[in-house]
């Protein structure tokens, strides 16, 4: 972020749920497995589906709480719960 080698961009990804990534974690998304987050085998999450909301001009890095087994942090980890949940 500092480098100032990505741009951020705030999607509306699935059912309302927002997130904002990074161009290289936009591109990646699709690579995490459907069952992931509660999707039937088959039914992905694609860049080209996401709803553009806004571009992020000035990035500030904050502090989170992560997951110290997968490194996630926690704004992630409450998306993947809130999607999981809306596909139950």
């Amino acid at each position: 972020m500092r480098a100032g080698r990505h741009n951020y961009i705030t999607y509306s990804i699935y059912q309302g749920l927002h997130l904002t990534l990074c161009d290289f974690c936009t591109v990646d998304f699709g690579s995490h497995a459907p069952e992931y987050f509660g999707l039937q085998k088959g039914e992905k999450l694609y860049p080209s589906s996401f709803s553009y909301i806004a571009r992020i001009e000035q990035p500030v890095a904050t502090l989170d709480k992560f997951c110290l087994s997968c490194n996630l942090k926690l704004k992630f980890l409450r998306f993947v719960q809130a999607i999981r949940v809306l596909n139950q």
